[in-house]
C-alpha cells in the first residue's frame, strides 16, 4: 500500500491494467479514463511514478499467467474471482475517508460516494452500508453483548489497506495451494 522511489507495486496490476482485453477491463470496472486504464489515477500504482521497468517485460508476464490459468487448471470462475479481487484491490487504494462526520467516540467517519466506492460495491457484490460499517466501527463482543465503536479517520485508512493487503495475501495463498494440488 505504500511504495518507495522507483519502486513498482506487484506486476500483475500493470500487466492487468496494460495488456488485459479490454473487454476485460471494463467488465472488471479497471477503464477511468474514457476507453482506457489509466494506472496514474490508482494510489496503489502511482506513489512512485514507476509503470514501466525496462528488464520486465509485463506483456509477456500477463500472456503467462493466463496460460497457466489454462494449463494448471484453473476455471473460469476461479480465473474471474481472482481478476476481481485484484481490481477491488486496487479500487479500495482510492477511497477517500471522509471525515467532516466524525465525531470522537460517537460519530463514525464516511467513506466519500467517489466512483471507486461504487465500483467496490459491484466488484464485492456487497451492500455498500454494511461495508462502509465494516471499515469504520470496531466490534468487540463481550459475553453475549456487542458494542460498536467509530475508528478515528486514521484507523479507517489503516482498516482499508488492511484489507486490502489481506485480499492480495489471500489471493497468493489460494493460487499456491491450488498449484500445490495441480502440480
Amino acid at each position: 500500500v505504500k511504495l518507495g522511489k522507483e519502486e513498482r507495486n506487484y506486476h500483475v496490476f500493470y500487466a492487468m491494467c496494460r495488456f488485459m482485453d479490454p473487454g476485460l477491463q471494463g467488465k472488471y470496472l479497471l477503464k477511468n479514463s474514457g476507453d482506457h486504464v489509466d494506472m496514474k489515477a490508482y494510489n496503489y500504482l502511482n506513489q512512485s511514478g514507476v509503470y514501466e521497468v525496462g528488464k520486465i517485460n509485463d506483456k509477456e508476464f500477463y500472456e503467462d499467467v493466463l496460460k497457466s490459468f489454462g494449463e494448471l487448471g484453473f476455471s473460469a470462475p476461479q480465473q474471474d474471482a481472482i481478476w476481481r479481487l485484484l481490481s477491488t484491490v486496487l479500487q479500495l487504494g482510492n477511497l477517500v475517508v471522509d471525515t467532516s462526520v466524525y465525531v470522537e467516540s460517537s460519530k463514525a467517519c464516511g467513506i466519500s460516494p467517489t466512483d471507486h466506492w461504487a465500483k467496490l460495491g459491484k466488484l464485492l457484490n456487497v451492500s455498500l452500508d454494511s461495508l462502509r460499517e465494516a471499515l469504520t466501527f470496531r466490534e468487540l463482543k463481550v459475553g453475549g453483548m456487542v458494542t460498536k465503536s467509530p475508528l478515528t479517520p486514521e484507523r479507517v485508512k489503516n482498516t482499508i489497506d488492511s484489507l486490502a493487503k489481506e485480499i492480495f495475501n489471500r489471493i497468493f495463498n489460494w493460487i499456491v495451494k491450488k498449484l500445490n494440488v495441480s502440480l
